[in-house]
């Protein structure tokens, strides 16, 4: 990994996170501005984001799609060569769907095919000195509108591989430290977690999705509870989206070891199904539909009167009652990771304006990233962001952008161009998937590009 920015050193982009998302924002500052862009890129891991959580988790995109010059075989991908090796490696171990009426010529893979890719653009980028990369957690944000910059505050992740115990706790004081970043623009890419539509409980026990999505661990996860052959075993799975469908469809694996599991599916609405359109090479109901898999399925088990009602029952999200159930699942989604503390600091000249250091609370974060860039007086005012689907910008933020979970894409812009206003493509604004990452960091990109030059953007207009 390369070494990190000196010391009063200013950054062009901050991009925060290191998934999938993150890698593609990363990608395309390195394709599109070259040689002239500083880049410093911050995540806890760098092992690809919530990936590494499920390999074994089956992918809802065709391999077709996914290997296509638009995808993993994009131009930006492509300046790193270990990445194509991974593209054939999937490819060449890609599986066909029975039953799959979606047409595909290669096949279908797991999401551990795609964490390899990412992982491997990932060693190509820290490897290349083209970024400035730093282990670590971003705390909180603050852009001064004086100095037309951001001041992120950083706590670095130390690493005491085959280090004393002393040096290692030195190693450990000093990464405790936070650390600074002074960059003109950054790009959050900060992912997204299961949505908790029941919170808690005092009934049912509330399994984690990601930990139900992989058969093993799900095993691991219930074993304890079902060992005894008379424990409650009632499972109600929430939603009929992907991610529930291949929990049932694990749920339906373990019927046959642990006798007393009863599953029922929660819904709101009737499962449905995406239809590929190959005239424009997307998806109806590219967000909300089942593909892949998930489809196949949700065709034979998730639609009342089919095999699925055997051992499964489905009924309706008002008439869900907890205490009926010893497991809940909840597969509704996903919801935005917490940002970092996010905070203009507006300069004053009034002797009543409060220091950035005189902030306490949730905000002192913040107030200490301001203070220690050496702010003076200002007032930290806290910023709500909603993204401008077309730029890519955070609303109420200059020179800040989001891209990935949960900003989704609405049809129009980056797919389904021409057929936003019919059915299938008005209703699917919560679309995310890995070939849109890489669109609208280019789009990211270029209005980066475009605007680098021109800085003095009044604070009246923030």
């Amino acid at each position: 990994m390369s070494t990190f920015l000196d010391d009063g050193a200013v950054a062009d982009v901050l991009v925060v996170g290191g998934g999938p998302a993150g890698i593609a924002a990363t990608l395309s500052l390195w394709s599109l501005g070259g040689d002239d862009l500083q880049v410093a890129w911050v995540d806890p891991t760098f092992t690809s984001g919530r990936l590494a959580k499920l390999e074994n988790v089956h992918c809802n995109t065709k391999i077709d799609l996914m290997s296509n010059a638009n995808h993993f075989r994009h131009p930006n991908f492509g300046k790193v060569e270990a990445v194509e090796t991974e593209v054939q490696h999937m490819c060449a171990t890609a599986h066909h769907l029975k039953d799959c009426t979606d047409p595909s010529q290669i096949g279908w893979t797991r999401l551990g095919s795609c964490r390899r890719i990412f992982d491997a653009a990932t060693r190509g980028i820290l490897s290349s000195g083209r970024v400035k990369a730093l282990q670590g957690t971003v705390l909180a944000c603050v852009f001064d509108a004086s100095q037309q910059l951001w001041k992120s505050q950083v706590v670095a992740q130390s690493s005491d591989h085959g280090t004393s115990a002393p040096a290692a706790a030195a190693a450990a004081a000093a990464a405790a430290a936070p650390r600074l970043i002074t960059s003109k623009n950054i790009i959050f890419a900060t992912g997204a977690e299961p949505r908790q539509t029941v919170s808690t409980t005092r009934v049912a026990t509330l399994l984690d999705m990601e930990e139900a999505l992989d058969l093993e661990q799900l095993r691991i996860v219930l074993r304890p509870h079902l060992r005894d052959s008379s424990a409650g075993g009632r499972v109600a799975v929430l939603g009929n989206s992907h991610s529930a469908a291949l929990v049932l469809s694990n749920l339906r694996d373990l019927a046959s070891e642990f006798h007393q599991i009863k599953v029922t599916n929660v819904v709101r609405r009737e499962v449905r199904f995406a239809e590929w359109m190959e005239n424009i090479g997307s998806y109806k109901w590219n967000s909300t539909g089942l593909k892949g898999y998930g489809a196949v399925f949700g065709r034979a088990h998730m639609i009342p009167g089919t095999e699925g009602s055997s051992w499964m029952s489905i009924e309706p999200f008002d008439s869900f009652d907890e205490s009926n159930f010893d497991f809940v699942v909840d597969c509704t989604g996903y919801v935005g990771t917490k940002l970092p503390e996010l905070r203009l600091l507006e300069r004053t000249s009034s002797a009543s304006s409060a220091s950035a250091s005189e902030a306490s609370g949730p905000a002192a974060p913040a107030a200490a990233a301001a203070e220690a860039a050496g702010a003076g007086a200002g007032r930290l005012v806290e910023v709500r962001p909603l993204r401008d689907d077309v730029t890519g910008r955070l609303q109420g933020l200059p020179a800040a952008y989001a891209v990935g979970a949960p900003w989704g894409e609405p049809a129009g812009i980056l797919w389904g161009k021409g057929y936003e206003k019919n059915e299938g493509f008005v209703s699917e604004s919560s679309f995310i998937g890995f070939r849109v990452f890489t669109d609208r960091s280019n789009l990211i990109v270029e209005h980066i590009l475009r605007s680098n030059s021109n800085r003095n953007v009044p604070a009246a207009s923030l």
